[in-house]
């Protein structure tokens, strides 16, 4: 359901001058979300720093759809029949690859913190891909890209998440995305199939 709901809001709102304008709040979304998670890791990671900056940058300037800017578990509210999305504080008119990667960077830290429901969050994130729908491999690198500078926020930026604990996790979330950045991955795809991976080599 979450899947179809911001896919929906975002080809919707998609190109729309009306939504764009009642939604020209860039400055908040930079106050709260790029210059805590973006500038403040790329000073955590200096040899990390260009790729953070230009990000911000690009994504200050990006008009594409109606963007909430908080779209995790935490802010999703589901009966038997409605959806209710919380804390749109800092929506705005910008890229709507940020939502797409701030859902699955929750899930992806979820799936390292509770390893015994990694199947069952896995499932979740295939669901969530499906649900969402048709997007473009322009999208997709967006998306990537955001997706990995998401997870070494959430580390190492202002508002790291307060459950990932265990340095081990910490180091190799740090590597993870280290690594796929340097190596320029050709894909969410790929990304997804690799952190699999690391997560199940690093609890043996």
């Amino acid at each position: 359901m979450a899947g179809v709901f911001l896919g929906d809001v975002h080809r919707h709102s998609r190109e729309n001058e009306e939504i764009a304008q009642q939604f020209d709040k860039m400055d908040a979304f930079w106050e709260l979300r790029i210059e805590p998670y973006f500038i403040a890791s790329s000073e955590q990671h200096p040899e990390l720093d260009t790729i953070f900056i230009e990000e911000s940058v690009r994504l200050r300037s990006a008009k594409v759809a109606l963007v909430h800017g908080n779209f995790s578990p935490k802010n999703i509210l589901l009966s038997k029949d409605r959806m209710v999305v919380l804390d749109g504080e800092v929506a705005n008119y910008g890229d709507p690859a940020f939502d797409f990667a701030f859902l699955l960077s929750h899930l992806f830290l979820k799936m390292l913190y509770h390893r015994n429901y990694d199947k069952e969050i896995r499932s979740s994130v295939k669901a969530f891909l499906e649900a969402y729908g048709v997007f473009s491999l322009d999208f997709e690198a967006r998306a990537g890209r955001l997706l990995l500078l998401l997870l070494m926020a959430r580390v190492d930026g202002k508002s790291p998440v307060e459950y990932l604990t265990v340095e081990s996790s910490k180091l190799y979330l740090r590597s993870f995305v280290r690594l796929q950045l340097i190596q320029n991955p050709k894909g969410l795809g790929d990304i997804l199939q690799d952190r699999e991976t690391g997560i199940k080599a690093l609890r043996i």
